[in-house]
């Protein structure tokens, strides 16, 4: 029954902190680049990730 109890105060506690709080990564990105819309920050990664590992656009659309 402890573990039990445990596992759900884990789960509300986790569920709780999510609502109140988005990712670091967000954060620290959005602070980074001064844009508050999660979709730029999104363009802005994969960006990153492409030039990090040399993936040329037109890749994407061959698919």
């Amino acid at each position: 029954m402890k573990w039990l109890a445990f596992i759900l105060t884990l789960i509300i506690a986790f569920l709780s902190h999510h609502d109140e709080n988005p990712s670091p990564y967000y954060i620290q990105h959005e602070t980074d680049m001064k844009v508050t819309s999660l979709s730029k920050i999104r363009k802005q990664m994969i960006q990153e990730w492409r030039e990090a590992y040399g993936v040329p656009f037109a890749s994407e659309i061959e698919r």
